[in-house]
C-alpha cells in the first residue's frame, strides 16, 4: 500500500482537523474509523498484514503531524501504541519537552517507509506477540487502581517514561533484597512499575 504525496497531505490535514476538534485522548481504532476513506483494503493481503500497513500509515502521518506541531508550536501530540493524546499550546504539561523527546526513536521508525516494506510475516508475528503480551498485562492488572498507584509513586499526570523510570530506580535501590530490602515489597514494586509502564504505552 503506497500513498501519493497529495493524498498524504490530505490525510495529515484531515488528521489535524479531527485531533484539534476532539483534543484529549483518542484511540487508534477511532482514528482509523474516522479516516477510513484514506485506507482502501487491498484484497491480496492477509488480515494481519493489512492491519499492520494501516497502522503504519496512520502512525507515519501522526509523527509527520507531531513534528509539524512541534515546529509551529501548535500543540503537543503524544503517540502511544493504541492511543494518542493531544495537549493544546495553552495547556502543555510541565514535561512537554521530555514527552516529545522520548518519542523520537519511535518517530524515526514510523517516518521511514522502508520499515513498512521490510516487514515480513515472521517479524510481524514477533511484533504482534509483544503487543499481546503488553495487552494481557494491562488487562490482568485492571484491578489495580492507577490513580492510587500514581499517588503512591508521587507521579502527577501527565508524566513521561523517563520520570517513571527515575522514580522506579530510586525505589528499587531502596527495596532491593541485595541492599537489605524486603523481597515481597521489591516484587510488588516491579509489578506496579510494569503496570504504570503499560498504562503509558497502550
Amino acid at each position: 500500500m503506497t500513498m501519493h504525496t497529495e493524498l498524504q497531505a490530505d490525510l495529515v490535514a484531515a488528521l489535524e482537523a479531527f485531533l484539534l476538534s476532539r483534543q484529549g485522548e483518542i484511540s487508534e481504532q477511532e482514528l482509523l474509523h474516522q479516516l477510513k476513506a484514506f485506507f482502501p483494503e487491498p484484497r491480496t493481503l492477509a488480515v494481519d498484514s493489512l492491519l499492520f500497513q494501516q497502522h503504519f500509515i496512520l502512525y507515519h502521518h501522526l509523527f509527520v503531524l507531531q513534528a509539524q506541531w512541534q515546529q509551529e508550536q501548535v500543540a503537543l501530540l503524544h503517540i502511544g501504541y493504541a492511543k494518542v493524546m493531544v495537549y493544546t499550546a495553552a495547556a502543555l504539561p510541565d514535561d512537554a519537552v521530555a514527552l516529545w523527546q522520548e518519542q523520537q526513536g519511535k518517530a524515526a521508525y514510523y517516518l521511514d517507509w522502508q520499515n513498512m516494506r521490510a516487514m515480513t510475516d515472521d517479524k510481524l508475528q514477533a511484533v504482534l506477540d509483544e503487543f499481546w503480551k503488553k495487552l494481557a498485562l494491562y488487562q490482568q492488572n485492571k484491578a489495580l487502581d492507577t490513580g492510587q498507584l500514581q499517588q503512591k509513586w508521587q507521579l502527577t499526570q501527565p508524566y513521561s517514561v523517563a520520570q517513571l523510570k527515575k522514580v522506579y530506580r530510586q525505589q528499587a535501590l531502596r527495596l532491593h533484597p541485595d541492599k537489605g530490602g524486603d523481597a515481597a515489597a521489591f516484587q510488588l514494586l516491579q509489578q506496579e512499575y510494569q503496570w504504570l509502564l503499560a498504562e503509558l504505552s497502550l
